[in-house]
């Protein structure tokens, strides 16, 4: 499925992650292998914002190259089922600060769109990030890789390329789309379109790198839920071309001895409340700062892509 090389990292999901691990790693051959305690790292990214910082955008980066890998088998494979919104979204959602919602919000401009806008279009480059506030967007790939010229002329934006390809994803709202990793140079892998009338809050491309540049804390939490987003959706890919564990169904007798994808504690719990009062305290926000525009407008700037 994927095969870790000198210099690769393994067991970062479960730093950020409130499940057991998405699949099983073993050595195929005579290895050296720095291990690190869990305990030792959680402290030291409480401690330094500045190596949290770096330590979850290379976990983003690491996983967003691990998705990258999977594409092809994306495009060949039948996909095991329909996806649904991933509970580590909104988990995402309430690792932010009041601070940070509010810094989104002040920065941001709500869009209302059509069905059939394109926020992100595979092979060109990303100037926004966006947040799904109400409606539904759909990702997909090329049914074929985009050759290098096609590309060429996608990233100098004279690409008249339209086509969706094959759905992999859905984006519900509370979702950001063009996340993963903000900043990256690399072009878009997906294409990301509004499937129903949907509202958006666009966040500028350069104000975000400024943000991260000049506020460590803010950084920190923003990379930490990127890597989180990477984390999931590396996990639903797994799942989708049918290398995952197992679901719980209704009616059937529980393993204690047998971690379930779908399981959740306690503290998730918690964590899953709390996102949703923080989303639906943003939607209060905007609401009263007038924010939400009746008119709908368009925009043709594409975002980064997953």
């Amino acid at each position: 499925m994927v095969e870790l090389k000198s210099g690769d990292v393994a067991g970062e999901e479960l730093l950020i992650q409130t499940r057991a691990a998405s699949n099983n790693v073993r050595t195929k051959l005579p290895s050296e292998v720095l291990m690190i305690s869990q305990e030792k790292l959680k402290a030291k990214l409480k401690q330094d914002i500045g190596f949290a910082a770096r330590f979850y955008r290379g976990v983003a980066l690491l996983l967003t190259e691990r998705l990258l890998n999977l594409t092809l088998q994306l495009r060949t494979t039948k996909l095991n089922f329909t996806p649904t919104q991933s509970r580590e979204v909104l988990f995402a959602f309430g690792r932010l600060h009041d601070s940070d919602i509010d810094w989104l919000v002040s920065n941001g401009n709500c869009q209302q769109l059509k069905a059939g806008n394109i926020l992100l279009q595979e092979g060109r480059p990303a100037e926004m990030l966006y947040l799904l506030l109400k409606g539904l967007a759909q990702v997909a790939i090329a049914k074929t890789a985009i050759n290098p010229l096609d590309r060429a002329f996608a990233a100098l934006g004279t690409s008249n390329t339209q086509s969706l390809g094959k759905e992999i994803a859905t984006v519900r709202p509370g979702e950001f789309i063009g996340e993963m990793p903000f900043g990256d140079t690399r072009l878009a892998s997906t294409t990301v379109v509004t499937v129903e009338d949907s509202l958006l809050l666009a966040i500028p491309g350069r104000s975000l790198k400024l943000k991260l540049q000049q506020d460590l804390g803010w950084a920190a939490r923003f990379e930490l839920v990127v890597a989180t987003l990477a984390a999931e959706r590396f996990r639903d890919t797994i799942n989708r071309l049918g290398y995952g564990r197992g679901f719980y169904s209704s009616g059937q007798v529980l393993q204690q001895s047998f971690s379930y994808e779908d399981e959740l504690n306690s503290d998730s719990l918690d964590n899953l409340n709390l996102a949703a009062s923080r989303f639906k305290w943003m939607l209060n926000r905007l609401q009263m700062l007038g924010k939400q525009s009746s008119e709908p407008k368009l925009t043709n700037s594409p975002s980064v892509g997953i």
